[in-house]
């Protein structure tokens, strides 16, 4: 995390009143912050990083976070020797916001950097919410972009995509079942 990191949070729920409150204040600067580098980078977000950074995902709960690589095709017979073979990674998380499970599928150029939890972490590692993210551009070059999640347990993610897929699923139906629709008014 660049603008709302660990630290910081850990210092805003501080039991000393002076720490908290200087917390307060820098993670009010932070936030302007971070406001200002998405204003920079707007222009260079297509529509699906924009949707990904407009997101308000905090205290959903994470359900899954899976990296997986798949195998496109066969270039000159990767099974011969010589061949080489193209690869697709890809990478989903998933949480749940009240009645929304949300998922986010990004197509990877790199792995999925996960740091351990921090010990001193003020929050549970029972159940593991998703605090805050920030949605970045890279520094490897046009259209590559950087999605950083802090959760609850103290782990950061930082996942590098090219691009993402949101999809979003109500767990409440809003079309009744036959049976509700048979049932006289």
């Amino acid at each position: 995390m660049l603008f709302f990191t660990p630290e910081l949070l850990i210092r805003t729920n501080s039991a000393d009143e002076a720490v908290s409150d200087g917390a307060d204040a820098a993670w009010k600067a932070a936030s302007t912050a971070y406001r200002a580098r998405l204003s920079a980078i707007h222009g260079l977000l297509p529509t699906s990083v924009r949707r990904l950074a407009d997101l308000r995902l905090h205290d959903a709960e994470l359900l899954a976070l899976e990296q997986v690589a798949e195998p496109l095709l066969s270039l000159g017979g990767a099974r011969r020797a010589g061949g080489s073979q193209a690869w697709s990674k890809f990478a989903t998380v998933s949480v749940k916001l009240k009645d929304v499970v949300t998922s986010i599928v990004y197509g990877l150029w790199d792995d999925v950097r996960e740091s351990s939890p921090r010990s001193e972490f003020p929050f549970s590692p029972r159940q593991v919410d998703w605090l805050y993210d920030e949605v970045d551009v890279s520094v490897i070059g046009e259209g590559a972009f950087i999605h950083r999640i802090l959760l609850a347990d103290g782990r950061e993610l930082e996942v590098p995509f090219t691009w993402v897929l949101i999809h979003r699923i109500p767990l409440t139906s809003a079309v009744p079942t036959r049976e509700r629709a048979r049932q006289p008014a």
